[in-house]
């Protein structure tokens, strides 16, 4: 919960991870969490950063290799799949590491490679070629592989400078994606994924008393769905989802790249830290999805049937209305359809598709995003027994309002009654500080491809479209039946959400290697997104029942959902924690955390009930967790064998 809204973020060798894999646990030196969270040099939330430092080279040559195997024979049944589904687990892994030039030059290699063998269940109603109506259960088989490899090379170029160049490459193969549940087992499409990351750092002594660190890293990163969606979907609400998966053949190529430059130095007690990161993103995002079309059935009202499938009449003479699931008026159309009835006498009874949606125009959007920040701290040693930073961050992105947002830190850490060179027994913290969050370039995708021009998406519900089923009306013979678009778009005035939060904790070592801390974190969001209709109908215009009723803003030309950044929220957190290391083969640790967090929007995705009344959105949050406990332990018993157990309520 102390991470924020935008949850944990992890940064790899110095520069942040987005949303590619994490390094390999063989390739781990070291983490690090929640390391001076008011720091100047983080620009997200500092509670919640997790920050991996890989391994360098050796100066002996070493190796290893493993290989790890499972299968089905320990799984149960999936309670949805008549039998016990088939399961297979392959994991290759092997490190070698060692010395390029004596005392100069090392390398460290990691491959691994997983396959993995899974399955997705389908639980479906559908139709038997008699167009009765019968379950259908089935195990589809679908493959997944995940392969890496990570080399590093370290290079000491003088005694003052040290290169460090890492290349990671990851690719993903995941085959039937997209069947399960109600989706049928044709559904099925394949997917790729690969991310190449090249990272290179310089560390340059200047002097005795400082030191300048440069960053360089380029991500091309890119996913191809490779479905068809030639022909239409069919979706039965709550029995079965047929036809051409909707994604098409689509991909989303990223191109990322990333400059920073830090620099350290010492004066007296003051440790001073200052730098500037620049970093340069553009999207390409081909996405034909539904394309082909989606004809939905839904059920509803209609004439009871006999035998012969004609209306069943009541003593008056007229049809007999009962309620009609989706999986029966899907029969009844395909019935009267091969019995030569036309579209009016299908519909009358009982048959007909519900609903058609199909988008059209331009299936490619383009993103570009930069974003720039600086940064200077100042750790004060005051005292053996008292350290005080303070700091200040400025960030800036395109895509957004610019606007002086300007991030102060401060911090202290005391140690009272310390004595000499003994561990403190006690340490109080404290801290503040402003923190800028970012505007996603996903969102920047959205407004551009929906934009009303780029990519329209027609629904309909006219029977003169729907009785056409199963062909596939073009956009044209849509557009004059068709409900108006929707278009998104981002707030003129859009600003960078912000968090202000404060923090005080003390730690106190305890006997029998016991350590007991108390966190309050008190957070404040301001500026946080959402999305509101812009061209809602006034209150009091609209008549429920008549969809083209109610004054609109803008006029009658459909909705215009804006992203805005007008949101905040309010936390409070009472953070109680304890752990214990008995010795070598015995550890303890638990932790309770009492929280409350109030909000008037949960993200981007949260529409206002009242587009012209904000005031009754105040309420519980999504992160009002208000009891949380875990606790974990770790037992070496006989032969090495360890145990582990982990609670959380």
């Amino acid at each position: 919960p102390v991470a924020g809204p935008s949850g944990t973020q992890f940064t790899v060798d110095g520069f942040t991870n987005t949303g590619q894999p994490l390094p390999a646990r063989e390739t781990i030196r070291e983490v690090r969490i929640n390391q001076n969270p008011f720091s100047a040099e983080n620009d997200r939330l500092g509670f919640g950063l997790v920050q991996i430092f890989t391994r360098p080279g050796t100066d002996k040559l070493h190796g290893d290799g493993a290989f790890n195997f499972s299968d089905e024979s320990l799984n149960s049944r999936n309670p949805f799949a008549p039998t016990r589904a088939p399961f297979q687990s392959r994991v290759y892994s092997a490190t070698v590491s060692g010395p390029l030039a004596a005392k100069k030059a090392s390398f460290f290699f990691f491959f691994n490679r997983r396959e993995f063998d899974e399955n997705a269940f389908v639980n479906a109603t559908v139709l038997d070629p008699a167009f009765n109506i019968t379950s259908f259960r089935d195990t589809v088989l679908t493959p997944q592989s995940r392969m890496s490899f990570q080399p590093r090379i370290d290079y000491q170029l003088n005694p003052n400078h040290t290169l460090v160049v890492r290349y990671s490459y990851f690719n993903s193969k995941s085959d039937n994606f997209g069947v399960g549940g109600f989706s049928l087992p044709e559904r099925a499409y394949n997917v790729r994924m690969t991310i190449q990351t090249l990272q290179v750092s310089e560390t340059a002594v200047i002097n005795k008393t400082s030191v300048n660190e440069f960053r360089f890293q380029y991500i091309p990163e890119t996913r191809d769905d490779f479905g068809d969606n030639s022909i239409p979907t069919i979706n039965v609400l709550n029995a079965f989802i047929s036809g051409a998966p909707a994604v098409g053949p689509s991909s989303n190529p990223e191109r990322r790249l990333w400059f920073q430059d830090n620099v350290t130095w010492i004066a007296g007690n003051h440790t001073f830290r200052s730098g500037v990161r620049v970093r340069h993103s553009t999207i390409t995002d081909i996405s034909p999805n539904n394309f082909g079309g989606t004809y939905a059935f839904a059920g509803g009202p209609g004439p009871q049937l006999d035998e012969f499938n004609q209306p069943v009449l009541d003593p008056q003479g007229n049809p007999v209305i009962v309620p009609l699931s989706s999986i029966e008026r899907y029969r009844r159309t395909l019935v009267f359809q091969g019995l030569g009835l036309s579209p009016a006498e299908i519909r009358a009874l009982g048959g007909g598709a519900s609903q058609f949606s199909l988008a059209a125009g331009d299936p490619e959007a383009r993103a570009k995003q930069i974003d720039f920040g600086a940064f200077i701290q100042d750790d004060w040693r005051l005292r053996p027994s008292l350290t005080i930073s303070l700091g200040m961050r400025y960030d800036i992105q395109t895509n957004a309002r610019k606007t002086l947002n300007l991030g102060p830190r401060v911090a202290f850490a005391w140690s009272p009654n310390l004595k000499g060179n003994q561990p403190p027994r006690t340490v109080v913290r404290g801290g503040f500080g402003i923190f800028y969050d970012r505007f996603n370039e996903g969102l920047v995708i959205d407004t551009n491809r929906f934009n009303g021009v780029t990519q329209q998406q027609f629904v309909t519900s006219n029977p003169l479209i729907l009785n056409l089923f199963p062909l596939v009306p073009d956009a044209e013979s849509l557009e004059a039946v068709s409900l108006p678009q929707t278009i998104l778009r981002r707030e003129s005035n859009l600003r960078l959400p912000y968090t202000i939060q404060g923090a005080f904790s003390v730690e106190r070592q305890l006997p029998f290697r016991t350590t007991a801390t108390v966190n309050f974190v008190s957070t404040r969001i301001l500026h946080l997104l959402r999305s509101r209709n812009i061209n809602a109908p006034v209150p009091g215009t609209f008549v429920p029942g008549v969809p083209a009723s109610g004054v609109r803003p803008f006029g009658n030309i459909g909705n215009i959902f804006e992203y805005e950044s007008s949101g905040r929220l309010n936390q409070n957190q009472l953070i109680f924690s304890i752990n214990n290391r008995f010795s070598n083969k015995m550890s303890f640790s638990a932790g309770y955390t009492l929280n409350q967090a109030r909000s008037d929007t949960d993200g981007v995705g949260t529409f206002p009930a009242n587009s012209y009344d904000l005031t009754t959105e105040y309420g519980n949050s999504a992160f009002d967790v208000r009891h949380f406990f875990f606790m974990t332990g770790t037992f070496e018993t006989f032969y090495g064998v360890r145990l582990n157990s982990l609670i959380v309520a």
